[in-house]
């Protein structure tokens, strides 16, 4: 493979040059037309059979940043989602987490125990697979199926749909048990986040079927 180097003025290795039978004068001309135009630049020219490594499916920084955030946010989501979850199944009168049972007035609940059913579910495991999902690109077949984003992986849309489902659990927390508690802001912000940061482009374009780099690699 002819190599240029760099020693002051630019050369070409001689030796990688091939005779093809050619003179001395035949070769000296060969070697000056085979010459970069600007003195200084590092030329490497390498094989056909080699090709050129394409863009598609590499992860720059600040790609790998979008995408290491939102798997970050969904995991502390379902960390806390499956705590206060299991502590409202676990004591559904409220108080292991110091909530009153007048906060449910209005609301079709009796006690805690549904709406922390459906917390520890919908909001818990539910985004603890989908960090998963979102790490390892999985081919599971099943949410496949379902998923309507053909050109992008499931994961990406199981990623967007938990955003959404927090945006309507906060939003219909507000309407039946009151605002506005400040927890409430946080979590309405928090799924306002995660369904910006999944519809973030270099988000999408790390997700999309044709691009797609060995699972687990996000630099």
């Amino acid at each position: 493979m002819p190599i240029w180097k760099l020693s002051g003025k630019t050369e070409l290795l001689t030796a990688d040059v091939p005779n093809f039978g050619l003179d001395k004068d035949a070769r000296k001309k060969r070697l000056h037309t085979c010459q970069p135009k600007h003195s200084g630049d590092l030329v490497v020219r390498q094989d056909e059979e080699k090709g050129m490594e394409g863009d598609a499916g590499m992860i720059g920084s600040g790609q790998g940043a979008a995408v290491h955030l939102m798997i970050a946010l969904m995991l502390l989501l379902s960390v806390g989602a499956l705590g206060g979850g299991a502590a409202l199944i676990v004591g559904p009168n409220g108080s292991l987490l110091g909530l009153p049972l007048g906060l449910l007035a209005g609301t079709p609940f009796p006690d805690y125990l549904i709406p922390g059913t459906l917390l520890f579910s919908f909001l818990g495991v539910y985004p603890l697979v989908v960090t998963y999902a979102l790490w390892r690109r999985p081919a599971w077949r099943l949410p496949d199926l379902l998923n309507p984003f053909r050109r992008l992986h499931w994961a990406w849309t199981a990623g967007l749909s938990v955003g959404t489902v927090l945006i309507v659990w906060i939003v219909s927390e507000m309407m039946l048990a009151g605002c506005c508690h400040p927890l409430q802001h946080l979590y309405f912000w928090w799924g306002v986040l995660m369904v910006g940061m999944a519809v973030l482009p270099p988000v999408r374009r790390y997700y999309v079927r044709d691009a797609l780099i060995p699972s687990g690699e996000v630099r």
